[in-house]
């Protein structure tokens, strides 16, 4: 039950660059298929393998791994080195080598800059220049490329940082050929690169000898673990806000926050916001780029946010008995005014299980609901609980609950508007907060979408989604509001 879903993104002993929770090389690495994460099994063995004398880049032999795209982990002397080796094959009958490899630079779907046409041209003709040159460079002694092989280098778990990229042409034995090697590197990073790199290639080397190490896959499938018939999920799985933070550790890490009336500052909700969207990113990494969903991130925002907060208020549950629930159930609220409305923290959750099963989604049953007292409104969220979904193991993103929100009006009296309704009903309030809800969620008047030019001279179309987002999220509503009235 303890078991970790994938290692990289929280093992800060083999892997601090990546579990250090940065947006980078998350970003990078999220442009990438079949990514394997590698890092050695024991660090000292590994340490005397990059201790060896450097050598000509040729000299170290082969440099290919195993996978055509893999994140290696490694500690040496200049601190933890990440570095993304990715691979590419020449065809075997391309008449212009120097050409193909310029146009399909492994890097160039990570970074825009490398795709442009003025790139790709120069790369051509610098390979070309070098291929005819009579200066004697050091190498193998098949100087035929076959492949092209490209290198990201990170460093510094406290501030992860790409700092250069290589780009090497390997012949058939895959032995890098020095004469056609490019890079982008800073002067001040040079000394970190060369001895990232020889790092890397004593590493292979030396995996090829027989050095252990730790290998992580990206999962083929998307799609959270469920409870074995035989196993019983823990009590606190009952909970929304319990089993949210659990999935969710780099939030429930975070302090809690300073509070007015409830409610956190900008400053803090932003850093909740950004706090999740980075774990989220890490979580997807753990699945193929193929076989990840669109994630729903107003449905995740509003779980994430509302369970911090919940936690931040003193984390006040009340457990419906059942018998209490079905005498609600036989209850008109007609009669309720949300001015009768009082609640003992700023936010609460109530477990409770309705008389007649109701389901957001397919599987994902009604457990509870969050009642936020903001200002004048309430905002009542509605939870689900996946049926079967080992809540202690899977990854944040692979079992994300449906919720339904609907912002309630309850004005308060004021003296300055003696005459303001705000004697207002239950039913009339869910009524006011159904219309609002459709308005913020018409179509919009115009479409902003446009072709934008990057500095590199590429362009790129930036579609408004104000449309899709709002029809998407008029069709969740819709197919959900029954439930919230029941």
């Amino acid at each position: 039950m303890n078991e970790v879903p994938f290692r990289p993104i929280s093992d800060k002993a083999l892997f601090p660059i990546l579990a250090a929770g940065h947006d980078l090389p998350c970003a990078h690495l999220m442009g990438c298929d079949c990514l394997s994460f590698l890092a050695p099994a024991n660090p000292a063995a590994a340490r005397s393998a990059t201790s060896q004398e450097g050598v000509q880049w040729h000299l170290y032999g082969d440099a290919r791994w195993r996978e055509s795209a893999v994140w290696v982990e490694f500690v040496g002397y200049f601190g933890p080195v990440g570095i993304l080796t990715l691979l590419a094959e020449i065809p075997v009958n391309e008449s212009d080598p120097f050409e193909w490899a310029a146009s399909n630079l492994p890097i160039q779907h990570l970074f825009p800059s490398e795709r442009s046409e003025m790139a790709i041209q120069q790369r051509a003709e610098m390979l070309r220049r070098e291929s005819a040159s009579s200066e004697r460079v050091p190498g193998p002694i098949d100087p035929t490329p076959r492949f092209v092989q490209s290198y990201c280098v990170y460093r510094d778990p406290a501030d992860v940082r790409l700092v250069a990229w290589y780009s090497d042409l390997l012949n058939a034995a895959g032995i890098p050929i020095p004469k056609y090697r490019t890079a982008n590197v800073p002067p001040e990073e040079v000394n970190f690169c060369r001895f990232g790199l020889h790092g890397l290639f004593c590493l292979n080397r030396a995996s090829r000898e027989g050095l252990t190490f730790i290998a992580n896959s990206q999962f083929t499938t998307y799609e959270p673990a469920y409870l074995s018939p035989n196993q019983v999920p823990p009590y606190w799985v009952s909970f929304h806000p319990s089993r949210v933070l659990r999935t969710r550790p780099a939030l429930r890490a975070l302090p809690t926050p300073t509070l007015r009336d409830g409610t956190m500052c900008l400053a803090d909700f932003e850093n909740v916001t950004n706090t999740r969207r980075i774990e989220l990113n890490t979580h997807m990494l753990a699945f193929e780029r193929t076989t990840r969903p669109q994630v729903d991130i107003n449905v995740d925002g509003n779980s994430s946010v509302g369970a911090f907060l919940h936690r931040a208020n003193g984390g006040a549950i009340y457990l419906l008995p059942d018998p209490l629930v079905n005498e609600f159930h036989q209850t008109d609220c007609d009669e309720i005014r949300m001015s009768d409305l009082r609640l003992p923290f700023p936010i609460i959750f109530l477990k409770f299980t309705p008389p007649e099963p109701l389901s957001l989604a397919d599987g994902a049953f009604v457990d509870g609901c969050y009642i936020a007292k903001q200002e004048d409104e309430y905002l009542i969220t509605l939870t689900s609980c996946w049926q079967g979904v080992d809540y202690m193991r899977s990854l944040s993103v692979a079992c994300i609950d449906p919720t339904f929100s609907l912002h309630l009006p309850a004005p308060e009296f004021d003296l300055k508007q003696p005459g303001k309704d705000i004697d207002i009903s239950l039913s009339a309030a869910v009524e006011r907060g159904i219309e609002a809800f459709m308005a913020e969620n018409a179509p919009p008047a115009e479409d902003l979408s446009r072709t934008i030019e990057r500095p590199d001279g590429t362009a790129v179309y930036a579609q408004d989604v104000r449309a899709k987002s709002r029809q998407r999220r008029m069709k969740i509503f819709l197919s959900q509001e029954p439930v919230f009235r029941t």
